[in-house]
């Protein structure tokens, strides 16, 4: 039969795994964030991955602390807990969405570019602000309708007419 030291530390174990696996999922989530951008940078799946695996021990402790004979959460922790699962769920879903949005991006006609850098253009999503659309895909430069501004490379030997766009 556990005492109540066992129902103490599965308790113990069960709120550290979760706070602890809050802030490591959110630290992936916004690491893909940051790094879906025009800027790029490192995806921490890894970080969202085992933040999961925390969220599992976790449960598994407060099951554990349950069974050692434990009370239940109070309602206002169980509102906590729930908020906390909730916001990792919607910073988790909004990560992935920009990810798939980076990663879907491709040079071709209606495609937006970002010239924030100066010398180089960027090419982002056209949700996002950005400085030029290409309106137009041609072999040649030379090519472009006269409202073209400038131009970029394409796919292989394409260039892409751009016109402002600053949305």
């Amino acid at each position: 039969m556990a005492t109540t030291t066992d129902a103490d530390r599965y308790r113990k174990h069960a709120v550290r795994s979760f706070l602890i696996g809050v802030a490591v999922f959110l630290g992936g989530a916004i690491s893909t964030i940051v790094a879906s951008g025009k800027n790029g940078g490192i995806i921490w799946w890894g970080g969202m991955l085992f933040g999961v695996v925390l969220f599992v021990r976790a449960f598994t402790s407060y099951r554990d602390y349950r069974k050692a004979g434990g009370e239940r959460l109070a309602p206002p922790l169980t509102a906590v807990a729930a908020l906390g699962l909730v916001g990792c769920l919607a910073v988790g879903g909004f990560a992935v969405t920009k990810l798939v949005e980076a990663e879907s991006l491709s040079p071709t006609a209606g495609s937006c570019w970002d010239g924030a850098d100066g010398d180089q253009l960027a090419l982002v999503p056209c949700s996002s602000g950005h400085d030029f659309k290409a309106t137009q895909v041609v072999k040649d430069e030379n090519d472009c309708p006269a409202d073209a501004v400038a131009w970029v490379e394409g796919d292989g030997s394409d260039r892409l007419c751009l016109v402002e766009d600053g949305a």
